[in-house]
């Protein structure tokens, strides 16, 4: 739905705006609705090397987040293994969904995507996105700090192993 929700607000700024979805989803009740008539051009499964390439082809990626209740309190507390290679693509990052989820408060709170919490905020948000190169720039900017700061393979083993060294640190002497 929430993809959706932003097909239909890049169709309204321009008919030549369409959200590309690359997906192993082969549900119909879901398929039916990935249509060029919604934004959306539907391209079925790639392969990993593929998806890289298309990242870093393209000019905005998309975090979606559900707006329903039921979804939400499912998804809460949790952040996508996602975001941390998004953050980390150099590609500007558009995170679409309600405030109270973990993934869009986070990318919020380091101002490292482009986050849109009400619906009626999308369109006017994302043309001014689009519109403007330089605010892309910032927030990958931000992004590629968040994901050094944060989401960074080397750094985040030391911390663990320091961690654990301090965790068993009691124990030592008995």
């Amino acid at each position: 739905e929430s993809l959706i929700d932003i097909g239909k607000a890049l169709q309204r700024i321009s008919s030549k705006y369409f959200i590309d979805i690359y997906s192993t989803e082969k549900r119909n009740k879901i398929l039916k609705y990935l249509i060029n008539e919604n934004g959306i051009k539907f391209h079925g499964a790639i392969s990993y090397d593929d998806v890289k390439k298309i990242i870093l082809g393209s000019d905005i990626l998309i975090h979606t987040e559900s707006f329903s209740k039921n979804i939400i309190n499912k998804i809460k507390y949790s952040i996508s293994t996602k975001i941390a290679d998004s953050l980390a693509s150099g590609t500007c990052l558009f995170a679409y969904g309600p405030e109270d989820i973990a993934s869009i408060e986070y990318l919020k709170e380091h101002n490292a995507a482009c986050v849109v919490t009400k619906p009626r905020k999308l369109e006017s948000t994302l043309k001014e996105l689009i519109n403007n190169y330089d605010l892309r720039r910032s927030y990958v900017k931000n992004a590629l700090e968040l994901a050094n700061m944060n989401h960074n393979g080397k750094k985040n083993s030391e911390a663990f192993k320091i961690l654990i060294a301090n965790t068993l640190e009691p124990y030592k002497y008995k």
